[in-house]
């Protein structure tokens, strides 16, 4: 790492994540002296219809020669961040990074095409759970039939979901996560968690009970603050 360059945390965001959701975390971060810079993943990059390669550059652009905390939110900021490090067919989303550690809030999770359309929903409506179900429903016809046909989508989904699983990043991490998440199933947070300390990372997990997906930071604002924080402060200790 070039001496003169602070650390820099990237951010993946949630689908539907806006500017100011992520300027929260900003806050965080810059509050201990670490540079941020975040993107969320388009609708349609998602879905494989089109790429998002300029927000991909940006990132990786301001990441060269630095070290690197990688905080993921969701399964779009889980998509983000293999499709940039791990997919054979995205070279050019590789360039050299060092990431020295992880963050997950309310990822990774391994059922991904069945509940694209409660996340689509709970994007558009993040304020009406009533709306937010409502659209959910309408949904479901068309996203199941897009599914079905797009082999592409679902083979690039199945190997990003199997690599995080099968191969998971051995620099610590850091788990947050909720049992009362209705996108992400606990256990496949739990079992995540078990197969990266098996290959040989040292994860800290916290598990809250009261909190729907990525509303962890909503809910325990101060709490999140300080575990983040204290976590990042030992990849990064402070200057003295």
């Amino acid at each position: 790492m070039i001496a003169s360059r602070k650390p820099l945390v990237l951010a993946f965001g949630w689908l539907g994540a806006k500017p100011y959701h992520m300027n929260s975390f900003k806050k965080i971060y810059n509050g201990i002296g670490l540079e941020y810079k975040s993107m969320v993943q388009s609708y349609m990059s998602i879905l494989n219809l089109k790429d998002d390669h300029k927000k991909f550059e940006e990132m990786y652009e301001a990441a060269k020669n630095r070290d690197v905390l990688c905080h993921i939110f969701s399964l779009n900021g889980a998509s983000s961040f293999l499709d940039s490090l791990m997919e054979p067919d995205c070279i050019h989303y590789k360039p050299n990074i060092n990431v020295k550690a992880i963050v997950w809030d309310s990822s990774p999770g391994t059922s991904p095409k069945n509940i694209y359309h409660k996340a689509f929903a709970k994007s558009i409506f993040p304020k009406s759970p009533f709306l937010a179900n409502a659209l959910s429903a309408v949904l479901i016809p068309p996203f199941n039939l897009f599914l079905n046909l797009s082999k592409n989508h679902n083979a690039r989904a199945q190997y990003k979901i199997s690599s995080a699983y099968a191969n998971p990043p051995t620099c610590p991490q850091l788990s947050l996560s909720s049992t009362k998440d209705y996108i992400i199933k606990h256990e496949d947070v739990v079992r995540y968690i078990e197969n990266a300390r098996k290959a040989g990372a040292n994860v800290e997990a916290k598990f809250w009970e009261d909190s729907d997906h990525v509303m962890l930071y909503h809910d325990h604002k101060q709490e999140y603050i300080k575990i983040v924080q204290d976590f990042a402060k030992k990849i990064f200790p402070p200057s003295k």
